[in-house]
């Protein structure tokens, strides 16, 4: 038996999700901060 897709449904592709809830974990910031960080980086 296969396990459902974790990310299914979600607005962003996996990879975005995974480094944004790292940087989160990582530094310690708000999702705003995490979001602005990725909009710099052009994610």
């Amino acid at each position: 038996m296969s396990r459902p897709d974790p990310f299914k449904g979600h607005g962003f592709p996996p990879g975005i999700t995974l480094l944004a809830v790292g940087r989160n974990c990582r530094y310690a910031l708000s999702y705003l901060d995490a979001r602005d960080m990725l909009s710099e980086r052009g994610a």
